[in-house]
């Protein structure tokens, strides 16, 4: 791997990440998945070579986060131009063209970004695609430098929400609506639901359209969207062939009517047998516990990470050999309350998975297992929250402790816990129990709300008299 530079006449530059046994994922940020162009036209080779170019710079970025070092505002990305161009598009002969080609496309169109899930709104307009380019010949071969908006930069560093792309998979695309379609079902063929959210047919044309028919901000407003029959036919129809002959995905169109009339769209997705993911060690313990692999792989891909799951199942496995309680009655349901509970890898078609022939009294009685401490929990966080410095070392302590026991003492575990960075996600609904086992009781979330109240006004009065 080559180090951070400083070319003469360029700011810090990073180049070569580490060699990969194999091409690496892009972990798209949700809220970009979806592109509305403004201003400009994006093309599918266009929209193809940016995917290419996020995922260079995110592993750019987390080879220079592992070695704890800073991307600054002025800093280029770098790397060859065939590294670029070889995952999205058959060799050329004139590879510093075709670049150009694209980076001008890119430069030239302005987009706003959302994301597909049904509650989700535009998180930031006006961006160009990349904000700076350049080629540069170095001992006989070209590269590519090249800078993002921040905002991007950002975006790809620490994605909290993700869809996993490979330029790969796109290469055979030839249709933008083929692509943009093609990225948006990603999102959704390993969730429980292998449906996409709804949305208005208004929304998925403007979706699925590269071309927003202004050359300037100072162009008239386009056209109103093409009538939904028409792009349908011309446009929907083709890119859905093109998708199911030539990628891992299998998509159905679904059109929702009020009487005769089409309103809303949304796609069925599924992965191909032979493009499985492989299974994670979460997904082995998750077989343990009768969990299907199909809820780890939707936990995952909405955001989740592996070490989050793996802390989620142990929870689970501790409550289900806990034999003072009555038996998990439905541990599927059980653990997409977990998930809701601990606000990580939510999704929404997780909680909507469980189809109502499997509502029976039993897996009400589990959702309400999980409902009864929700009053509980929230004054029991508040608490720990506030906690002083002094009191919560100690359970920092014992919480590395018990992960270390576990086997779950994970390199990202090690640093927050390093870092005193425990106020959010697992490490610190770890914490709150460590705290609230300590002084109340291992069975402290049964307790009525008030019972928990009282007995919080104690711990604090305690506090005061020392």
């Amino acid at each position: 791997m080559r180090a951070k530079q400083t070319v003469r006449g360029h700011a810090n530059i990073w180049t070569l990440r580490p060699m990969q046994t194999q091409n690496p994922l892009l972990k798209k940020p949700n809220e970009a998945v979806v592109m509305f162009p403004k201003i400009g036209k994006l093309t599918a080779y266009g929209r193809k070579f940016y995917v290419s170019l996020m995922r260079e710079a995110q592993q750019h970025l987390l080879a220079k986060a592992a070695k704890g070092e800073v991307f600054e505002a002025t800093d280029f990305f770098k790397e060859p131009l065939t590294n670029i161009i070889r995952p999205i598009s058959k060799p050329s002969s004139n590879l510093v063209e075709v670049t150009k080609q694209y980076v001008r496309e890119m430069q030239s169109t302005q987009v706003e970004w959302s994301a597909p899930d049904a509650d989700a709104g535009v998180i930031w307009d006006s961006m160009v695609l990349v904000s700076q380019a350049k080629i540069e010949l170095e001992n006989g071969k070209l590269y590519l430098l090249w800078a993002f908006p921040p905002d991007m930069v950002n975006a790809l560093k620490d994605p909290k929400r993700f869809t996993l792309i490979a330029p790969e998979d796109l290469v055979n695309l030839k249709s933008y609506a083929a692509v943009a379609l093609y990225e948006i079902c990603a999102r959704y063929a390993d969730n429980l639901s292998q449906r996409t959210s709804k949305k208005p047919k208004e929304w998925w044309v403007s979706a699925l359209t590269g071309d927003s028919h202004k050359t300037s901000a100072r162009s008239k407003e386009s056209a109103k969207p093409r009538e939904w029959r028409k792009f349908k036919g011309e446009s929907v129809v083709p890119a859905i062939e093109e998708i199911n002959k030539e990628t891992g995905l299998q998509v159905e169109l679904i059109e929702i009517k009020e009487g005769k009339a089409v309103v809303d769209i949304q796609f069925k997705v599924a992965r191909k047998s032979k493009f499985k993911l492989d299974p994670t060690q979460a997904h082995i313990e998750a077989a343990k516990l009768d969990i299907p692999a199909q809820d780890i792989t939707n936990y995952l891909g909405g955001g989740g990470s592996q070490e989050e799951a793996l802390l989620i199942l142990a929870k689970m496995k501790a409550r289900i050999e806990d034999e003072t309680k009555d038996p998990v009655p439905n541990r599927r349901s059980y653990f997409a309350a977990i998930v809701r509970k601990t606000n990580i890898g939510d999704n929404s078609e997780t909680s909507n998975a469980v189809s109502k022939e499997e509502t029976t009294n039993k897996e009400q009685g589990a959702a309400a297992d999980q409902n009864v401490a929700i009053t509980t929990n929230a004054r029991m966080n508040a608490h720990v929250l506030g906690l002083s410095e002094d009191v919560a070392l100690p359970l920092l302590e014992k919480a590395k402790q018990h992960l270390s026991e576990k086997k779950m003492l994970t390199p990202t575990f090690a640093k927050r816990l390093a870092e005193k960075n425990w106020r959010t996600g697992p490490i610190f609904h770890m914490v709150v129990d460590l705290y609230a086992t300590e002084n109340i009781g291992p069975e402290w979330r049964n307790l009525a709300s008030e019972e928990i109240k009282s007995q919080l006004a104690r711990l604090q009065q305690n506090a005061a008299d020392k």
